[in-house]
């Protein structure tokens, strides 16, 4: 016989969820996120949106996706013009010598993505602030994000 009525043994979704999920991803996705998200959400007083895991999980988890955009795109952009950055392949050489130069690089993406945080923070503050003063802004905010979003990815 079988167990036709019966459906698999899925485990728990959520131990599984966490355990494709990468530090990386935690790290530069997931909690530059849940800041924007949480800091965003007090401020327009939608505790709703805190207050619902799932909800909030996956605003933080898109709103994460956002700043990692805009901390490659143009954050990236701004450092490299004070940084030098050397060939890839001398990168390449280095990380066989030393394993852990990878865990300098997270880190050295954690920090522009805190600083892409700080900035679209600014950013989403300033156009909460234009928006109330403005017609055009109030009538046009998906089209706006959703042009915005269209240039970004």
């Amino acid at each position: 016989m079988g167990n036709k009525g019966s459906s698999p043994d899925l485990g728990n979704p959520m131990e599984e969820l966490l355990k494709k999920i990468s530090s990386y991803n935690i790290a530069n996705i997931l909690v530059p996120g849940a800041i924007y998200t949480f800091v965003v959400a007090t401020y327009l007083g939608r505790m709703d949106v805190v207050e619902n895991l799932v909800l909030f999980l996956f605003c933080a988890y898109f709103s994460g996706v956002v700043i990692s955009r805009i901390g490659s795109l143009i954050v990236e952009k701004v450092l490299r013009l004070f940084l030098k950055k050397g060939p890839y392949e001398d990168f390449l050489s280095a990380e066989k010598e030393d394993p852990k130069l990878q865990v300098l690089v997270e880190d050295q993406n954690l920090f522009r993505s805190i600083i892409s945080l700080a900035l679209v923070l600014y950013i989403s503050f300033r156009y909460l602030d234009w928006r109330v003063d403005s017609d055009f802004l109030m009538n046009y905010d998906v089209e706006i994000g959703a042009l915005a979003l269209l240039v970004l990815f």
